[in-house]
């Protein structure tokens, strides 16, 4: 609706839609708790509305900012917004893992997480769910990955008898 409404100030635009908005809430009180679209508008407007002085408003930087778990998008409640590298992605972040052999090349394992889920957090999870190793593994990532805590965990995942290791080459991408 505001899209389409070029001839009136977005200021004004969206100050008038927060009026509405309280006055919807008003009507609607109790009436509509079990609806979760009902449910979702009110996420919304506790997550990105800040009410001063009896008048909503949207919230700011110096009120702590969007958060990265905030509502973004009602038809899918659970995607989140990430700031990374200088750029903002919403949705969700994927890790693969790609064996690789004499043969070729094959994915073998993924992960599918909320966007706020770091590149270090992935490895974690992989490394604490790995077996010990019984032959000498190496696992390449880029910078993201590395980390004390990471390199730590990766080589405690050696085979105690045969003293293979796993080893953590993580390389800052250029």
């Amino acid at each position: 609706m505001m899209y389409h409404q070029r001839s009136t100030d977005a200021d004004e635009r969206m100050k008038q839609l927060l009026t509405d908005t309280d006055k919807l809430l008003a009507l609607c009180e109790s009436d509509y708790n079990d609806s979760t679209e009902y449910d979702l508008f009110v996420r919304c407007l506790s997550e990105q509305t800040i009410v001063e002085n009896e008048n909503r408003r949207l919230r700011t930087k110096e009120d702590g900012g969007m958060k990265s778990t905030m509502l973004q998008n009602p038809s899918d409640p659970e995607a989140t917004i990430r700031n990374k590298a200088g750029k903002e992605h919403r949705g969700y972040a994927a890790n693969l893992e790609e064996s690789v052999g004499a043969n070729g090349s094959v994915v073998t394992e993924y992960q599918y997480e909320q966007n706020n889920h770091s590149d270090s957090q992935f490895i974690q999870e992989h490394l604490e769910q790995m077996d010990n190793q019984e032959e000498r593994t190496v696992i390449v990532t880029d910078g993201a990955y590395s980390g004390t805590e990471n390199t730590q965990l990766a080589a405690y995942k050696q085979d105690k008898g045969s003293g293979n290791t796993l080893q953590l080459n993580s390389q800052v991408a250029g």
